[in-house]
């Protein structure tokens, strides 16, 4: 039995594939690192005649020896002349490796700036770092956060705002179906006179931070270069939002998507609950740029007007207050900017809204 030649490994995203000369491939997807144990999924596959093929499918402690040489005899009774335990060996070693090894570090006066640096639709929503609205239920939040990731996507200046640059957009749903996505993005496109664009709609029904696998191949598949997460109350898996824990563990997913992200919340309950996003006053820390949204509509009225409101800005100064007025018609949902009186007066400091009355 000949030494296994070196493996080449190729990062995808859903994890790596690892590729022998002698026609073996296997692809080692869903990584958990449990300090101790680091566990993969992995499908071996056979690229050799006469029958070419799977040869097994499971999940694998990758730093358990016995483990590793069960598989290997199993593998074996498949393709008994190929050195299974030589070869599970290497795959255990370099993926373990790449695994753990992280992000490099770097001089921090050499670090090049991000294309995506600054804002990516002015002032509303930050290139690469973390948006978030926040306000109460039927705010439109949503809507305006598909808005923006239609503006993102097509170039079109949804909001009264051209992005500075345009990307694939997700949008990860955590808490409605596709159809009515569906609609509203047709709605909105119609009065806009554009063509729907392909947004990839992803149905989560998971935490966030086990949906990060699959959540990361189809990312690379489809060159997704921006998401919108609704909402983080369903995307965190009944863990409570008061708790620090939920909030870390949601940054800390986001953060493995490696695009930036514009994330609608609910409002805190509390009488200044307009200032803060519900839960923890993590959430709130863990935003580069948080906005409250707003809404005011007449009873029966197609037409509703909504103020944003910037409650965080971790990139520069807090902003001034911007407003939309939204009209529902058959088929069609028009987004317009409207700078109005009762979004300042609302907002602001105090001497600006005695400024604002007196004017």
């Amino acid at each position: 039995m000949n030494t296994p030649s070196k493996p080449v490994i190729t990062e995808t995203g859903y994890g790596y594939t690892v590729a022998w000369e002698e026609g073996i491939e296997v692809a080692v997807e869903r990584i958990r690192d449990h300090g101790d144990e680091l566990t993969a999924e992995l499908t071996v596959r056979s690229l050799r005649p006469p029958q070419p093929g799977r040869l097994k499918w499971g999940r694998m402690n990758l730093m358990a020896e016995q483990t590793r040489r069960s598989w290997a005899n199993g593998l074996g009774e498949r393709e008994p002349e190929l050195d299974w335990p030589g070869m599970l060996d290497q795959l255990a070693f370099e993926v373990s490796r790449k695994a753990r090894e992280g992000e490099p570090a770097a001089l921090m006066r050499e670090i090049a700036q991000p294309p995506d640096d600054g804002l990516l639709i002015d002032p509303l929503v930050l290139g690469r770092l973390p948006t978030a609205f926040f306000g109460d239920g039927e705010s439109a939040k949503s809507l305006i956060a598909l808005a923006a990731g239609v503006s993102i996507q097509t170039g079109a200046p949804i909001l009264g705002m051209m992005p500075s640059a345009l990307h694939r957009v997700a949008y990860l749903d955590f808490e409605m179906d596709g159809w009515e996505h569906r609609q509203r993005m047709e709605s909105i496109c119609k009065a806009e006179s554009i063509i729907p664009p392909d947004i990839l709609y992803v149905p989560c029904r998971s935490a966030i931070w086990d949906e990060i696998p699959r959540l990361r191949g189809y990312f690379a598949e489809n060159n997704i270069g921006f998401a919108v997460v609704d909402s983080i109350s369903y995307a965190c898996g009944g863990l409570p939002l008061v708790s620090d824990e939920a909030a870390n563990r949601y940054q800390q997913a986001v953060r493995q998507l490696r695009v930036g992200t514009l994330s609608v919340a609910h409002r805190n309950k509390s009488e200044d609950g307009d200032r803060y996003i519900f839960g923890s006053i993590m959430w709130q820390n863990q935003f580069r740029s948080v906005w409250y949204v707003k809404k005011t509509q007449e009873e029966g009225e197609p037409l509703i007007e909504i103020a944003f409101i910037h409650r965080k800005a971790n990139t520069g100064a807090h902003l001034a207050p911007i407003g939309f007025q939204v009209e529902f018609s058959v088929g069609a949902i028009s987004i317009r900017r409207k700078d109005s009186l009762s979004i300042a007066q609302e907002s602001g400091s105090l001497t600006k809204r005695i400024a604002t009355l007196l004017a």
